[in-house]
């Protein structure tokens, strides 16, 4: 069983990269990618098979940690992680408390 993976990537960079790494991966596929986080949260909702959402912690343009708890609200059973710059314990907790399932450097 593959996971189905969205992403929330600011960037078309940090997209790329991302996309390359799960080229690579055997038990995941990325579905899709989304560049703002309003994008992202209705995005959410067009995959009905999805397990898993990625948002990385510089998309915007709202808080990202407002997008996270309003995804986990919405979709409880996705694995909502946060990818990270930095592993700093404010990161972890704020992200934890909003609702995230896990951070990723």
């Amino acid at each position: 069983m593959n996971f189905r993976v969205l992403a929330g990537m600011p960037t078309s960079e940090t997209e790329m990269v991302l996309s390359a790494r799960f080229d690579e991966l055997h038990s995941a596929d990325l579905v899709a990618s989304r560049g703002t986080t309003s994008a992202l949260i209705d995005a959410a909702g067009q995959f009905p098979d999805l397990d898993v959402v990625l948002v990385h912690q510089d998309l915007g343009p709202a808080p990202v940690f407002d997008a996270i708890r309003d995804l986990s609200h919405r979709h409880p059973q996705l694995a909502i992680l946060l990818v990270s710059p930095s592993m700093d314990p404010d990161t972890f907790t704020a992200a934890m408390e909003a609702g995230a399932h896990g951070v990723l450097p």
